[in-house]
């Protein structure tokens, strides 16, 4: 990831408040999410995790906090269970 990237997360972890849907947006694209354009809202989703989705409206305004919030999960689950695959693929070496 960018330095730029790791600076973006740390700001969402910091605060919620003061987001864009297009800030938001970048973010989740870097960490490997898919945005699909629906009528009111884009909806996120990741490939490798198809459980994961989240919604961003059509807003080019500050967002409400529960955005960058279910943003900040979805990001973090991504990053758990990608620092658990090499351990995983160990274990199956042995």
């Amino acid at each position: 990831m960018s330095s730029k990237t790791d600076k973006q997360l740390k700001k969402l972890r910091q605060t919620r408040a003061g987001w864009r849907a297009d800030d938001l947006r970048k973010l989740y694209e870097q960490y490997g999410f898919r945005i699909r354009s629906g009528t009111k809202h884009d909806i996120i989703t990741h490939p490798d995790f198809p459980e994961l989705r989240d919604m961003l409206p059509h807003s080019c305004g500050e967002l409400a906090p529960d955005y960058a919030r279910d943003a900040l999960k979805s990001i973090e689950k991504v990053l758990s269970r990608l620092e658990k695959e090499p351990e995983d693929e160990e274990d199956d070496d042995e």
